[in-house]
């Protein structure tokens, strides 16, 4: 006995879908193969660019624990140079010519 579904034709409009474990020969998935290849060539990309963010994020934490010592240092220096102004210790001085100051040297101004 067959189900009301099957005799009107409703489950042949189904798409099948493969069995993962069933492999297929090229000539059975020719209209496949395109979308097979490209979405393998997407996933390899994507795969390969995550693998490259992970390194680079791994290199960049190595990174920033080994110059943090040197990054202290300036700080402390800076920190100091400041104070040293602060309490009179350095001072400004004058020029006799007129002086323009561009940017930050220390980022590139």
């Amino acid at each position: 006995m067959r189900c009301p579904a099957s005799q009107s034709g409703a489950v042949a409009r189904l798409p099948t879908v493969p069995a993962l474990h069933v492999k297929h020969s090229l000539q059975n998935c020719s209209s496949q193969l395109y979308f097979g290849a490209k979405f393998w060539c997407v996933s390899w990309a994507v795969s390969l660019l995550w693998k490259l963010v992970k390194m680079m994020l791994l290199l960049l934490n190595a990174l920033k624990w080994l110059l943090l010592p040197l990054g202290m240092l300036h700080w402390a220096a800076v920190w100091l140079r400041n104070r040293c102004y602060d309490w009179g210790i350095c001072r400004s001085r004058r020029l006799a010519v007129p002086v323009i100051s561009i940017g930050n040297i220390q980022m590139g101004g």
